[in-house]
């Protein structure tokens, strides 16, 4: 049992005219019920304690409401403790210190939960930092688990979401990664159909689940024609949405673009050029600004490259 105490009640009586309280809060049992202890010291020095433990027989009305106020405190410092610990597991994870970050986390999450629940939005977030810790630490079994714990306990107190397709998405990436890539392609097409129920068929979260699909049929399917449909499909999304041509999305995307169709041209210029205006094509961009006149940039794709009439430009460097 551990308790907070004040010890203020020790102070002179005969120098102050206010009424001072002392709240002592006593955690575990005492005389085998659970309970508190508030003392009230009245302006002439004398206390009077008063019992606000669960059964305290029958309470006045004001007792009941001191009890009641000092467990919301209690309920309150709990969750700012909570904080601290997660603050603090956020502070490990920004040094790579992925072992301590989830011990953090794992404080926190016990508090969180002791307060709020299992289907709370607040543990389930935490509960994907731990996830995310342990992704990064090469756990991917553990990272599995929590992302899909998350994507349950989102579901549960928010319904069908675009927090629910995030959670989705990492659980289907960590599938990829272990090997379950038929899973994982059917939790990314269950994430994509509730982002765009949610959002639409035209917003950035679509588009960076497409991106993530793509790299799903890139990488483990070798379907290189399915994965550049995917990634067209969100670079013009990201450009409906007016994206800054450096914004990291898109030079993300045309990279990607770019790699899949010019990664089997090696040093054959010509065969690059026809694979450029293929990818031009393919988003729906006109090729010949971007071959014709450098001096305008307002195509992402022909910021990629200073001149493409020098046709010594390393593809694949960006």
């Amino acid at each position: 049992a551990g308790e907070v105490g004040d010890d203020s009640s020790s102070s002179d009586s005969s120098s102050s005219s206010t009424t001072t309280e002392v709240i002592e809060i006593v955690a575990g049992q005492r005389g085998g019920r659970n309970g508190v202890r508030v003392e009230i010291t009245a302006p002439g020095g004398g206390g009077e304690m008063m019992d606000c433990s669960s059964d305290p027989g029958t309470p006045n009305s004001s007792v009941a409401a001191e009890h009641d106020r000092i467990h919301q405190l209690y309920c309150q410092s709990l969750l700012q403790e909570a904080d601290t610990l997660h603050n603090l597991a956020n502070l490990h994870g920004e040094r790579g210190e992925w072992t301590e970050a989830i011990r953090h986390y794992n404080y926190a999450l016990h508090l969180q939960i002791q307060q709020l629940g299992e289907d709370n939005s607040i543990v389930a977030n935490t509960l994907s930092n731990i996830g995310t810790m342990n992704h990064r630490a090469g756990n991917l079994n553990g990272a599995l688990k929590a992302y899909k714990q998350v994507a349950k306990m989102r579901k549960n107190c928010l319904g069908n979401c675009v927090e629910v397709a995030d959670a989705i998405v990492r659980v289907a990436l960590v599938q990829s990664q272990t090997g379950l890539v038929d899973k994982a392609e059917n939790m990314y097409n269950v994430a994509l159909r509730i982002a765009v129920k949610e959002v639409g068929e035209n917003h950035i979260k679509v588009a960076t689940i497409k991106i993530a699909m793509g790299d799903l049929y890139l990488q483990h399917r070798h379907d290189d024609e399915r994965a550049l449909q995917l990634y067209s499909d969100a670079y013009c999304i990201l450009k409906d949405n007016e994206l800054a041509d450096d914004h990291f999305l898109l030079k993300s995307v045309t990279k990607k673009i770019m790699d899949t169709k010019f990664k089997e041209m090696g040093d054959n210029i010509g065969g690059a050029m026809s694979a450029f205006y293929e990818v031009m094509k393919a988003v729906g961009i006109d090729a010949m600004p971007a071959i014709h006149d450098t001096s305008h940039h307002d195509l992402g794709v022909s910021s990629l490259m200073d001149d493409m009439s020098k046709a010594n430009v390393s593809l694949t460097a960006y």
